[in-house]
């Protein structure tokens, strides 16, 4: 009986025993089940929090993009309209785009330009514009620039250095045009000078390029070519030198519209205002003028305006990370009677 018994409590506690071993498999089992629902909804919350910090991101990025640049334009001569223009077009889209820039102007004077790209440099800015006041110029600023991590957009001119976008009119287009233009409104008795500006300047002296290459393809000699800088009084006084060599000049080309207004004085002075075909290059309001009131006979038209205008939408997209153009060039066109006014009202270019 006491065996019996004994087998009775040992089968028992053999029950008992497996009936624990169940629960607890059971507990475990469901414990498992609600870490997977924690892990669950860890992760559950863990998402919000990433979309958090996304947006935390975007606002950031927005906010960085929304911030106010600073830009500096160096000018080398200010008081010249073409210049003014091509500053006019920097300052209206950067403050059109919420950015701050300041005006230089070196007043043709090249170490005064460098100077200038030095007090930018130290004024902490996003960005320089250039127009150089010679290619040696401008490719002293770029070095600068290079060396202190600025991005530069020349604008004209040129420079023989690394720069971040060259933004210029196809100036050996323009050339051709005042070339074409020239023969097509004389005929075999013409008598050709020619005013040329800075030499240093490499890129407006494609003005140059452009119109010999017309006149040596139509074996038509340009008789008198000396430089006038650009300048308006070297401009009249080179004019009357000419005229006094040979009075019988009846067509002149001018690198600029300066040197063209110039002319223009130097030929009324001798009462041959009409007869003499005049063509300069810019398109100045005050060329243009001359163009409507038949004192010039034309004027090769850039686009100065577009040139800071387009400067600033490249900078802001390279600034942004976006991917530039190097070299951009703006085709020319010319302006006599027929589209002076288009010129004048700012239209010429739609």
């Amino acid at each position: 009986m006491k065996l019996k018994r004994k087998n009775r409590m040992k089968t028992l506690l053999l029950l008992m025993l497996i009936v624990v071993l169940s629960l607890s498999i059971a507990a475990c089992s469901g414990g498992s089940g609600d870490a997977e629902t924690s892990d669950d909804s860890a992760a559950q919350t863990e998402e919000p929090a990433a979309d958090e910090s996304a947006a935390d991101e975007t606002a950031a990025d927005t906010a960085a993009a929304s911030a106010s640049y600073k830009f500096a334009y160096l000018s080398p001569n200010h008081g010249n309209p073409f210049w003014q223009m091509v500053a006019s077009g920097v300052e209206t889209q950067a403050q059109a785009n919420g950015c701050d820039v300041t005006v230089f102007d070196a007043q043709d004077d090249p170490a005064k330009q460098v100077s200038q790209a030095e007090d930018a440099l130290q004024g902490d800015i996003d960005a320089l514009f250039l127009s150089p006041f010679e290619t040696d110029t401008g490719t002293t600023i770029a070095e600068m620039c290079n060396a202190a991590g600025v991005p530069i957009f020349i604008l004209d001119t040129g420079a023989e250095a690394d720069y971040t976008c060259f933004i210029t009119s196809d100036n050996k287009q323009g050339g051709r045009v005042a070339a074409e233009y020239l023969i097509e409104n004389t005929d075999d008795s013409r008598v050709v000078a020619e005013e040329q500006g800075l030499i240093g300047r490499a890129i407006p002296a494609l003005r140059g390029v452009g119109f010999n290459e017309v006149m040596d393809e139509n074996n038509i000699k340009v008789e008198f070519v000396q430089p006038a800088d650009y300048n308006r009084e070297k401009g009249m006084t080179l004019m009357e030198n000419f005229l006094t060599s040979n009075p019988k000049i009846n067509a002149v080309f001018c690198w600029n519209d300066e040197m063209a207004l110039g002319a223009k004085e130097a030929i009324a002075a001798r009462d041959l205002t009409g007869q003499v075909l005049l063509i300069g290059f810019d398109a100045t309001d005050e060329a243009v003028q001359s163009v409507l009131d038949g004192e010039m006979s034309a004027t090769v038209a850039q686009n100065p305006k577009g040139f800071g205008t387009q400067g600033v939408d490249l900078a802001l997209k390279h600034l942004a990370g976006e991917e530039i153009e190097k070299e951009v060039l703006i085709e020319c066109k010319l302006v006599t009677k027929d589209n002076a006014q288009a010129s004048l009202d700012g239209t010429l270019f739609e």
